[in-house]
């Protein structure tokens, strides 16, 4: 009876140690399940908060972006703005001293302009004197019977004369009352009448020879006048020089 009321005793034992344990296992099965529960639940908030911390940080990528090409659009547009202004601005510094240039191009014209009509008119002014001061020299050797130094003479008054009367039809200037081809053809007839007396006495041959050259330039000179009279007594004072030498 002992024996069998100890294994009772054992056996009681050994379900109450049972049932304890089973208890207990359930008890850790159920902290186990709700400790996972608590895990997936922080699990998903820390997804959620990641989730929406990343769309934070594309939405602010994106509006960085945004905001660096509105400002790089902005930067460019002031500097070509800039640029723009300054090239307007200096292109119409240039056009200013265009301007400017061309004012003082046109009165440096203008004065030379004004300088060289007053300097043809000093030249033909010169001119006629000069032809004047030559036949009065002329008239001198002649009636003292120098007649090759009266005919260089009256040749150079002819042509002094007639470069001033070539001055005034450039300049569509009338010679009517101070025409100096009238001057010049009455010296080339006074030249080709000391000719005439110098062929007379042979021993003068040799020194118009010697002359003859520069006597010829001289008439090349009047002949360029074109004046008909002029061209006529140039001919025929050729002839005769040529005829005699």
């Amino acid at each position: 009876m002992k024996q069998i009321a100890f294994l009772i005793l054992i056996f009681n034992s050994t379900l109450s140690f049972a049932d304890s344990t089973n208890t207990a296992q359930k008890i850790f099965e159920k902290k186990l399940i709700s400790l996972e529960t608590l895990h997936k639940s922080y699990a998903d908030s820390i997804n959620r908060e990641l989730n929406f911390y990343r769309l934070k940080e594309d939405y602010f990528t994106v509006a960085l972006e945004d905001q660096s090409n509105r400002f790089t659009l902005i930067v460019s547009t002031f500097a070509g703005l800039v640029a723009l202004v300054s090239f307007a601005g200096f292109r119409s510094e240039i056009i200013k001293l265009k301007k400017e240039y061309e004012t003082q191009v046109n009165l440096v014209k203008n004065e030379l302009t004004a300088y060289k009509k007053k300097n043809k008119e000093y030249d033909k002014s010169m001119q006629v004197a000069s032809g004047n001061i030559f036949a009065l020299a002329a008239d001198g050797f002649s009636s003292k019977g120098e007649y090759i130094l009266a005919l260089e003479f009256y040749l150079a008054s002819a042509r002094a004369h007639s470069l001033s009367g070539q001055m005034l039809v450039e300049d569509n200037e009338s010679t009517e009352g101070k025409n100096p081809f009238f001057y010049a053809t009455g010296n080339l007839k006074s030249a080709i009448d000391s000719l005439g007396k110098i062929i007379e006495v042979p021993k003068n041959k040799h020194i118009l020879q010697e002359k003859s050259t520069k006597l010829l330039e001289e008439l090349t000179t009047i002949s360029q006048s074109k004046d008909p009279d002029l061209l006529d007594l140039c001919a025929e004072f050729r002839v005769t020089i040529n005829n005699f030498i």
